[in-house]
């Protein structure tokens, strides 16, 4: 038994090269999707709205009086919010009487159409249900 050719071991080196290419793939995309996933979470501890774009075409969404129902931080007058996933935002864009739908009681419901800025919704339809 001598000493194996050039041949054999350039495939026995570009085997070991692939194993370990192939164990460093799903240890940087689960570090990178970790990282990504603490992003989001850090904005619960500030109580700031994340920074996520969303926008709604014709959605069904909780609508209420950022005062009144949502008690929301900072709003001191009766203005409308939309709830989009657990956090409540103010909505621009759309006049809708507050008191007529009952939204400083309760929540309602209302199809929007809009997208989320910031920490604003910028409605282009609303639509109470």
């Amino acid at each position: 038994m001598g000493r194996p050719d050039r041949t054999q071991e350039t495939t026995l080196s570009w085997k070991a090269n692939m194993m370990r290419t192939l164990w460093i793939i799903p240890i940087g995309t689960a570090l990178a999707l970790g990282a990504c996933a603490q992003n989001t979470e850090t904005s619960e501890d500030t109580g700031a709205t994340p920074v996520t774009v969303v926008s709604l075409r014709s959605e069904a969404v909780e609508v209420g009086c950022a005062m009144c129902v949502y008690d929301m931080p900072g709003v001191t007058s009766c203005q409308l919010a939309v709830r989009v996933g657990d956090h409540p935002v103010l909505v621009t864009g759309a006049e809708v009487d507050l008191h007529d739908h009952g939204l400083c009681e309760a929540a309602g419901t209302a199809l929007v159409s809009g997208r989320v800025d910031g920490d604003m919704f910028v409605a282009t339809t609303v639509d109470m249900q």
